[in-house]
C-alpha cells in the first residue's frame, strides 16, 4: 500500500496501471471500498487507519481488476465476523464469476460455513479434501 496516495488512489492504482479511464476507475474502486465497508474513507490516507482497515483496502485493491486467480492468506484475521462474512461472499462471487480463489485460513468457522473445496494441510502433507 501506498502511503501517499488516499485510500481511493491505492484501490483505483491498478485499474490506472491497466489504462482504464479516470472517471472508471474512481466508479469502481468507490464501488469495491463501499462494499467492503470503507466507503466513509476515501480521502483518508492508510497511515491513519486500522490493520483491519489496511487489510481490506488490499483486498479491494486485489480484486478490482477481476483477476483470473486470488491468493488469498488470512484475508478475514484482521477483521470483525460481519466484515469477514462479507469478504468471504465478495470471494465467492467472483469465483462464480471466473476467479480461481484460493484462501489460506485456520479459521474453521468460515471454512465450515462456506461450501469451499478444502485441502487440509498438515506438516507440508495434505490430509484432507472435501471436493466443491
Amino acid at each position: 500500500m501506498l502511503n501517499y496516495l488516499t485510500v481511493l488512489e491505492n484501490v483505483a492504482l491498478p485499474l490506472k496501471v491497466m489504462g482504464e479511464p479516470l472517471d472508471s476507475r474512481l466508479v469502481q474502486a468507490k464501488e469495491i471500498l463501499d462494499w467492503v465497508g470503507l466507503g466513509n474513507c476515501f480521502n483518508s490516507y492508510p497511515d491513519t487507519l486500522s490493520g483491519g482497515q489496511k487489510q481490506r483496502i488490499a483486498i479491494a485493491r486485489a480484486v478490482i481488476t477481476r483477476p483470473e486467480i486470488l491468493l488469498a492468506d488470512e484475508p478475514t484475521g484482521n477483521v470483525d465476523d460481519q466484515i469477514a462474512t462479507k469478504l468471504m461472499n465478495l470471494f465467492y462471487g467472483m469465483y462464480k464469476m471466473g476467479t480461481c480463489v484460493i484462501i489460506a485460513t485456520h479459521n474453521r468457522r468460515f471454512v465450515e460455513a462456506f461450501n469451499y473445496g478444502e485441502l487440509h494441510i498438515e506438516n507440508g502433507k495434505v490430509v484432507k479434501k472435501r471436493a466443491l
